[in-house]
């Protein structure tokens, strides 16, 4: 059996994943039980096809992978510029995505809170990095990792146009509320 690419493997989890959404419409679950297993077979068949073209997901380890604050520099969001390099020293969970050694993209830091809810801060990749699945990759393993820490559950806030959307509802999200952010300047 030839290899596949990343983009054959992409396009045919967005096709299952289109069946998926039309059997929940019509309520068709063994067709939606099917089609889970295959898009997770698929999901790891992409995981390996990353690996070949040098892309990883791994732990953060300070001295081994390079360039995370550039990546965060890339993202352009001082929230990140300041926790994630402070979670970095501290020794907490940060997952990277990776290019080699070189981090292009996070998500992290990871722990559960009191109230059994995942924490994370964010997710991000370095622009110059899209395109190659590592944000599903990134968001797939926060989840096992999250689980794996003792989390119950994870919630987020999204901007309503952010293309992560697909991201988060592919793994099984679903928007429960929408809210407007409002300003005054004074």
């Amino acid at each position: 059996m030839k290899k596949r690419t990343p983009e054959e493997i992409r396009a045919e989890i967005a096709q299952v994943e289109a069946e998926e959404r039309a059997a929940l419409d019509a309520g068709r679950m063994r067709s939606i039980d099917r089609l889970r297993g295959r898009k997770q077979a698929l999901g790891h068949e992409l995981e390996r096809a990353m690996a070949q073209e040098g892309y990883t997901v791994a732990r953060y380890q300070p001295g081994l992978h390079e360039a995370l604050d550039d990546m965060l520099s890339a993202l352009g969001n001082s929230m990140w510029s300041s926790e994630i390099p402070a979670a970095a020293s501290a020794g907490q969970y940060l997952l990277v995505g990776l290019k080699g050694h070189t981090v292009a993209g996070f998500t992290g830091p990871i722990y559960p809170e009191p109230s059994g809810r995942g924490y994370f801060a964010g997710l991000g990749v370095a622009p110059q990095y899209e395109g190659h699945s590592l944000g599903t990759l990134l968001f797939k393993k926060l989840c096992l990792a999250e689980r794996a820490c003792g989390a119950q559950y994870m919630s987020l806030f999204t901007g309503v146009n952010n293309p992560a959307q697909r991201i988060y509802q592919a793994a099984g999200f679903t928007p429960r509320r929408y809210f407007a952010v409002m300003i005054k300047e004074l």
